[in-house]
């Protein structure tokens, strides 16, 4: 059986319209991306469920200007929930493929949402932004980012990822923008940044865990930033705050502290 589910895997791995996973990349490969590679794009990994706070997301990001289009992908086949969004010309919906829901249906939903989040790491060309769907974000989070990101780089990390989430106070001792997390401490997804030249590699990591096993989004990336000494930096206050207070994936509630502090 577990033959021939890789079997399948393998076979979707060249054939998928979706998912674009090439082997042996390694963080750092290619040319290394400007803190501001063009514009860096923003993508929602959102699902159907009865009481949904993707409205409340949408509308943090788009009051604060940010430049281009916000990208919605949807890990499973019913979509009507965000057929309202359609209209708008810069909100840009990405359903999952049939093909790819026939297949990983019954799966448990760690495993969907982590499926997801390999969807959207294939978007490599910019820097990518990624956030669920129950987040609102501070109303300068943008430019507070881009700041950070800045400080990070002037300081000689090149191969890092930014958690715009923070889930304790500790960042908030910091002198400088911005806080490194203990490798084995990092949790949630609320909303990462991922430089261009970090992406290709965390998503052949997800490719490669999700064959045996099903873990949440948040799980595989730690555990990609601890395999390749990859930090976890985070802005000393937090930019985005978890507002949803149910899981699909039977995790605990948990919200930023320092998300109240003034982040400037």
């Amino acid at each position: 059986m577990k033959r021939a589910f890789l079997k399948i895997k393998q076979q979707e791995r060249i054939e998928s319209p979706i998912i674009r996973c090439p082997r042996d990349t390694t963080p750092g490969d290619g040319p290394g991306a400007p803190a501001r590679w063009g514009t860096t794009e923003i993508a929602i990994s959102t699902f159907p469920q009865p009481e949904s706070n993707l409205h409340s997301t949408l509308a943090s990001i788009l009051m604060t200007e940010v430049p281009g289009f916000i990208y919605l992908y949807v890990d499973r086949l019913e979509t009507d929930y965000v057929e309202r969004y359609r209209h708008h010309n810069r909100i840009k919906i990405i359903p999952i493929h049939e093909a790819e829901w026939k297949m990983y249906h019954k799966k448990p939903n760690g495993w969907l949402a982590s499926q997801n989040y390999m969807r959207i790491l294939s978007m490599d060309q910019n820097n990518l932004v990624i956030f669920e769907d129950d987040i609102v974000c501070h109303d300068n989070w943008y430019d507070r980012m881009h700041d950070t990101i800045m400080d990070i780089e002037d300081d000689g990390h090149d191969q890092y990822i930014l958690s715009l989430y923070s889930v304790t106070l500790f960042t908030t001792k910091t002198k400088k923008s911005y806080a490194q997390f203990p490798q084995d401490f990092y949790a949630g997804c609320q909303g990462i940044y991922f430089p261009k030249r970090m992406i290709s590699s965390c998503r052949d990591f997800f490719w490669d865990e999700l064959q045996s096993e099903s873990c949440k989004p948040d799980v595989l990336v730690g555990r990609w930033a601890e395999k390749n000494k990859i930090p976890i930096f985070t802005p000393k206050y937090s930019l985005v705050q978890h507002i949803g207070k149910t899981s699909s994936m039977n995790s605990m509630w948990h919200e930023s502290a320092s998300f109240k502090e003034k982040a400037i």
